[in-house]
């Protein structure tokens, strides 16, 4: 168990800092999407697609590892 969170924690690390910005904002902090867009800027649309496009990237990275 340890290990999975070791890994699912380097791979949010390389993602772009925006990126996890906003996953870490939705996940956590249970923002919706107009929300995040009002603190980071932007649509709300542009970070619907922005979190979409970065849990397909943790995805792939996770799944690539295992």
């Amino acid at each position: 168990m340890k290990i999975e969170l070791q890994r699912v924690l380097e791979a949010l690390r390389r993602l772009p800092e925006l990126d996890r910005e906003i996953l870490l904002l939705r996940a956590e902090g249970g923002l919706s999407y107009e929300e995040i867009a009002a603190l980071v800027g932007g649509t709300a649309e542009a970070v619907r697609v922005r979190a979409h496009r970065a849990r397909k990237k943790l995805t792939e990275e996770l799944c690539r590892k295992t």
